[in-house]
């Protein structure tokens, strides 16, 4: 018994993608996907004629959102992809809770850095390799010290989307040499275009973006 409790992950419980039924491995997800937001992709890009919906959620953890996203992924039986920031982090009390209850159940947590802050992540609009790669790593300590010094995701995405920014060829080679994978998305709800917006609306943005695609990506927030 002592020998297994040794051997035991500080990961809060959280699984890896092997062994995860509902998950899919970020490096084929991102290689799929890759150039769907910018047209260089083509559809259709599944060949066993299937379809799949990533639902994926930045910039939390929220204190008025997240635990009612996750009653009603729960409800239907649903799994999704959070890409959490670490000031929201920080600046919500109840982030702890929120964010092992994420992975409780069963959910995918990705890194979507600390600051979220363009000036400083990409001045001029071009990255800035170093800075980025330290925001990266001070969420994942972060993340580290709430879910488990064990706890790892190759998954990232970049504020404002990989497509925004020039320079991130020297960035994409760091992320390779890490085996970290960013992804963007192809389809939104424009939920972060307006505060309040009604329902309807945002549906039928995203029945708009959706479209005929056989991989779709949902940003929303």
């Amino acid at each position: 018994k002592d020998k297994v409790d040794n051997n035991k992950l500080d990961n809060s419980g959280y699984l890896s993608f092997e062994e995860d039924p509902n998950a899919d491995d970020a490096a084929m997800v991102a290689e799929n996907t890759k150039g769907l937001l910018n047209g260089t992709k083509h559809y259709p890009v599944r060949t066993d004629g299937k379809k799949v919906v990533y639902l994926t959620f930045d910039d939390g953890p929220s204190e008025h959102s997240t635990e009612k996203i996750l009653d009603i992924l729960k409800i239907n039986d649903i799994k999704a992809t959070f890409f959490v920031l670490g000031s929201a982090i920080d600046n919500n009390s109840r982030s702890e809770e929120i964010l092992k209850r994420i992975a409780k159940e069963g959910h995918a947590i990705g890194s979507h850095g600390y600051s979220h802050n363009y000036s400083q992540l990409y001045p001029n609009r071009t990255v800035d390799v170093n800075a980025f790669m330290k925001d990266l790593e001070k969420n994942d300590m972060l993340l580290k010290s709430i879910l488990g010094k064990d706890f790892n995701t190759r998954l990232i995405r970049l504020p404002g989307g990989h497509s925004s920014w020039k320079g991130t060829q020297e960035l994409d080679k760091v992320l390779q040499e890490k085996n970290i994978w960013q992804v963007d998305w192809n389809s939104l709800n424009g939920d972060a275009e307006s505060k309040d917006l009604p329902k309807e609306v945002l549906l039928n943005k995203l029945k708009e973006t959706v479209g005929n695609q056989d991989v779709v990506i949902i940003l929303m927030h």
